[in-house]
């Protein structure tokens, strides 16, 4: 079964919705306007009732002016609208995410969570996340995964600074 069927009754999250192909748009407005859909390869239709939670890096109306995104299907799932800022410009946040990235990434692969220096974390803090959250939870994922001594330290996170240099070298 499919996404549709499994959530049934409940929510569904489509990540990167401005990245969903001009010609697959229609079948997704389709299933929100209607409630119903059919499996590939088949003639039956299928109830649904789901709630959708988008989420994108894009702003869906500009991609709307630039016919790259349909508007109907825009405006369906335009109902409640959040505008979260990059990781860049939330630093505040950098701290309560690295612990929770440890706490998780620790218990999941229930290893002893390494203690996190204040120099890596400055250096966390003032990098400028380009990937955003995905890429802050990947470095400390990474530093733990390589760690050996039990400390995450600034050379933990020596890939960073790499990038940052690359980074600022291409502007």
């Amino acid at each position: 079964i499919g996404k549709f069927e499994q959530a049934h009754g409940g929510t569904l999250f489509l990540d990167e919705i401005g990245e969903l192909p001009l010609n697959l748009q229609p079948k997704l407005l389709h299933v929100l306007q209607q409630g119903e859909f059919e499996r590939i390869g088949s003639s039956k239709t299928i109830k649904t009732d789901v709630r959708i939670i988008a989420a994108t890096n894009k702003d869906l109306q500009d991609e709307v002016n630039r016919r790259r995104f349909r508007e109907d299907l825009f405006f369906r799932i335009k109902a409640v609208s959040l505008n979260i800022p990059p990781l860049r410009k939330r630093k505040g946040d950098i701290p309560l995410l690295v612990n929770h990235f440890l706490e998780n990434y620790t218990t999941l692969n229930k290893i002893t969570s390494p203690k996190i220096t204040d120099e890596a974390m400055d250096l966390l803090m003032e990098y400028n996340w380009p990937g955003n959250v995905r890429e802050l939870k990947n470095a400390v994922e990474t530093a733990v995964a390589l760690n050996r001594n039990g400390i995450i330290d600034d050379d933990s996170f020596s890939d960073l600074m790499i990038n940052e240099d690359e980074n600022i070298s291409s502007r």
